[in-house]
């Protein structure tokens, strides 16, 4: 029935401006809050989740746990998968913004941050990842499990992260790379980008 995407809460690196990317941190109180209210929103509005995804990141998981909470509770399962992480950020992960952009230079990491073809430079182990890499690594997993479930009439809720939003509400609602790519995705924040007015006892 309902497909909902929610950032997770502002994290560690969040608040300091840091590009996470893979990297496992946590949230700080104010995304504590977030996502709390993020659960009483839902609840409020009926979109109680019959099914919830998160990433494997700590972040995503935490709020997820914090939305059901508030919700009250209702005894669902998150299904954890690493095709809802973040992007990969290379090299940057760690760094602040600021620092990266002293480095690089502010162009570089603006086409790296919000172009569909720009991947920051590789770590040590070779990894980092354009848009266009997430929403490859994405593709599948929309396709063959959240639009089913949601076109079986289930309430969806997906708890990832900004750039892997931005590349899901891509493939769900049919947007451009370039408007895709501009979107703002607020932390601790439910949009509801899809709806199938299908019973949820069909699946």
């Amino acid at each position: 029935m309902t497909l909902v995407v929610l950032r997770h809460g502002e994290s560690e690196w969040n608040a300091a401006d840091r590009f996470a990317g893979w990297v496992d941190v946590g949230l700080t109180a104010t995304g504590r809050d977030e996502a709390r209210t993020a659960g009483r929103l839902l609840l409020a509005d009926g979109l109680v989740p019959d099914m919830v995804h998160t990433s494997r990141l700590a972040r995503a998981v935490d709020t997820a746990d914090l939305v059901l909470e508030s919700c009250g509770g209702p005894d669902v399962g998150a299904l954890r998968t690493e095709l809802l992480n973040e992007r990969h950020y290379g090299a940057l992960q760690g760094m602040r913004r600021a620092d990266a952009v002293a480095r690089y230079g502010a162009g570089p990491v603006a086409r790296w941050r919000r172009g569909i073809d720009g991947r920051p430079p590789r770590d040590a182990e070779g990894r980092a990842e354009s848009l266009a890499d997430v929403r490859a690594r994405l593709e599948p997993y929309v396709v063959s499990i959240l639009l089913p479930q949601v076109a079986a009439g289930c309430t969806v809720l997906v708890v990832s992260h900004g750039n892997t939003i931005r590349m899901l509400r891509r493939l769900v609602e049919g947007l451009t790379d370039e408007q895709a790519c501009t979107l703002e995705v607020p932390t601790g924040r439910a949009v509801v980008i899809a709806q199938r007015p299908v019973p949820c006892a069909s699946i």
